[in-house]
């Protein structure tokens, strides 16, 4: 016996007596280390300890850490798998003015012959690099002064929106039209390019692509596997979930992981492909992901603003987590909206000619 107080031993019995009814007697004690007094009644039986449960092993939890590794790099691959079987057209300039920057990085004029062998994407670019708010309001004169004045991974990046816009084509029987789909998608490229440029970040133009690819792995499972995507759209108007959620059911993963993987092919940043990945929860993310935040607030922009339309049954709701790391008030939020309001026109013109 122990005392219920300090845990001591050391218990001293002061004899049996009835306690508040004559039929009920009650043993009282006194620990001598503490001076607590208590009462037991000996009728009832004391419970008997629970066994002690050992701590796993070191090797044990390496174990278990590796079989969850094992189960998350299987799953990768299957999103992999299914990425690279995409039948997306081959865009044809940005493979080779890639090769060409790779091959012969300052070599400008061997990059402006690249551009002059399709000048229909080539002016295209060149447009869209001189729109408002686009590279702090720089200017290019000709194709020699894009790889002059301008980081050539976003040209590239740009340049890769442009071609996939223009090549992908929806099936007949997708409840959306091209222009519906990919009108949502530059608003959310806009509205991710604006916060970028707010945030101060680096490289706010990649942030625009990463949002006009914002729902490219939706596009790759409606072309890859079009009846499992009516049956999920159909599954999440019914049951009133998420697409994703639904998605997950039936492949085993979703949309925007196949996105992720997709721009990973790429060779897209880490960070915007888990941005893609984790748009949807933001939280999720391995690491602290401005990039996720971003393309969050971004989607809720375009989604409130009305313009154009995914087929997604339902919009995805707001996290506040994501509006206030990011240090959005809502007069920043009114301004980037008027923002997209404003240029949405002109650049689904260059994308939607």
């Amino acid at each position: 016996m122990k005392c219920p107080k300090c845990s001591s031993s050391n218990i001293k019995s002061e004899g049996n007596r009835s306690l508040y009814s004559k039929s009920v007697n009650f043993d009282f004690f006194v620990c001598e280390d503490c001076g607590f007094q208590f009462a037991e009644n000996p009728a009832t039986p004391h419970p008997s300890p629970e066994p002690k449960t050992a701590l796993p092993s070191r090797e044990e939890l390496l174990e278990k850490i590796r079989q969850k590794h094992q189960v998350e790099d299987l799953r990768q691959e299957k999103i992999n798998a299914f990425a690279g079987e995409v039948a997306f057209p081959h865009p044809p300039l940005f493979t080779a003015l890639k090769a060409s920057i790779k091959n012969s990085p300052g070599d400008v004029s061997a990059h402006v012959q690249v551009l002059q062998q399709v000048p229909i994407s080539a002016n295209r670019l060149l447009n869209l690099v001189n729109c408002p708010d686009f590279f702090d309001d720089k200017t290019a004169d000709d194709f020699s002064d894009l790889f002059q004045k301008f980081p050539h991974e976003e040209l590239l990046h740009l340049l890769l929106a442009i071609e996939m816009v223009d090549l992908i084509h929806l099936p007949p029987d997708v409840p959306v039209s091209r222009q519906d789909f990919w009108r949502r998608e530059l608003a959310i490229g806009l509205s991710a390019h604006a916060i970028a440029r707010f945030l101060g970040e680096n490289g706010a133009e990649s942030f625009f692509v990463a949002g006009v690819f914002n729902h490219i792995g939706r596009l790759a499972i409606v072309i890859r596997q079009p009846e499992l995507e009516k049956r999920a759209q159909a599954q999440s108007r019914n049951s009133r979930t998420p697409l994703f959620e639904t998605e997950e059911r039936l492949l085993g993963f979703n949309h925007s992981q196949v996105g992720g993987a997709l721009l990973r092919q790429w060779e897209f940043k880490e960070t915007l492909i888990e941005g893609v990945i984790h748009y949807r929860n933001p939280h999720k993310c391995r690491l602290p992901s401005q990039e996720a935040h971003t393309l969050h607030i971004s989607e809720i922009i375009a989604s409130d603003l009305k313009l154009g339309n995914t087929g997604e049954p339902f919009p995805p709701k707001p996290d506040m987590k994501s509006v206030k790391i990011l240090g959005i008030t809502r007069s920043m939020l009114a301004t980037i909206k008027e923002s997209v309001l404003s240029r949405i026109n002109d650049i689904q013109g260059i994308f939607l000619p």
